[in-house]
């Protein structure tokens, strides 16, 4: 059963992730709808103007909210919140949450629990904080991170339609952009990289240094009509995943500035064009991904068929 306990002026303090606290705002407040604590197993609704709802216990609840931006703190297990319209805040803390954000630009932190966090419609900000986390992007441009975690971790971070930024940190994790031209950055641990379609930039570990974290990561190539630019590769360390139907030998690996129909085609797409290394279908010509060959130590006679490997997700 549900309890729904209202919050008074200084009644709860709620615990945030990383420290601290934060008060609620009791009921009565203009422009504001209800402000209460949730306690048990059951189904809340909110209403249509600004609610603040508060979880701190574990049980299976169902939460909505409704049509204005609502706040809802949830540092308990078995939760279900969908945010619906309006701009929602989502705070979570250390249980497993399910949070849907909805139709909105939302702010959702999932805290250190393994949650499942949708952004749906808007242009989202969702962070997974430790645990394993799956994160799931929406229809717009998102930003999508997953930070604090620890080296036993496995996330995975999806970012659907719209031009996103997807980080992780440490932890196993897979990345994949989706539609439109994104930039994934993994940071450490062993991490596989996927672009999906449109233009984009595949990190495996920190864009600014190009320094070697030694843990292997993987980045898919694939035929799109659009190829992705691979910052960080690794010789001996990290693999190149081939398309399905393609072998290596399928394959016209070059530098860049050797290839001049190359240059004409990629344009001001590459960082560093003369030092670069293209990987293309032979046939068709078509790219397929370029290699960063700027202060990484990376040259064209260094890449071989043990670079590559085929797998199927």
């Amino acid at each position: 059963m549900l309890e729904v306990i209202p919050i008074a002026a200084g009644q709860i303090q709620v615990p945030l992730p990383g420290g601290g606290s934060i008060s609620i705002t009791p009921d009565g407040t203009p422009g504001f709808g209800r402000s209460v604590e949730l306690r048990g197993s059951g189904i809340f609704i909110g209403t249509a103007l600004l609610d603040q709802i508060v979880v701190t216990d574990d049980g299976a609840k169902t939460i909505f909210g409704l049509e204005d931006g609502d706040s809802f703190y949830i540092s308990g297990s078995g939760a279900v919140v969908f945010g619906n319209a309006g701009d929602d805040v989502f705070t979570g803390g250390d249980g497993d949450s399910t949070l849907y954000g909805g139709h909105g630009d939302e702010r959702i932190a999932g805290g250190p629990g393994n949650d499942l966090i949708f952004g749906e419609l808007g242009s989202e900000r969702l962070d997974g904080e430790a645990g394993s986390d799956t994160l799931l992007g929406g229809m717009d441009g998102d930003i999508i991170r997953d930070r604090g975690g620890t080296e036993g971790d496995e996330n995975f971070l999806y970012g659907g339609q719209g031009d996103d930024r997807i980080e992780s940190e440490n932890g196993n994790d897979r990345l994949w952009g989706d539609i439109g031209d994104d930039g994934l950055t993994a940071g450490t641990g062993s991490d596989t990289l996927t672009g999906g379609s449109g233009f984009d930039i595949l990190t495996g570990n920190d864009f600014s240094s190009f320094s070697p974290d030694q843990a292997q990561d993987f980045f898919a190539l694939e035929i799109t009509g659009q190829f992705d630019l691979i910052t960080d590769f690794e010789d001996g360390v990290d693999r190149l995943i081939l398309p399905v139907g393609v072998s290596f030998e399928d394959l016209a690996i070059a530098q860049v500035g050797e290839d001049a129909a190359a240059l004409d085609a990629l344009g001001s797409f590459l960082l560093n064009e003369p030092t670069d290394i293209l990987i293309r279908l032979a046939n068709s010509g078509e790219v397929l991904s370029v290699l960063n060959g700027n202060g990484t130590g990376l040259t064209v006679d260094l890449i071989s068929a043990e670079d590559f490997i085929d797998i199927n997700f």
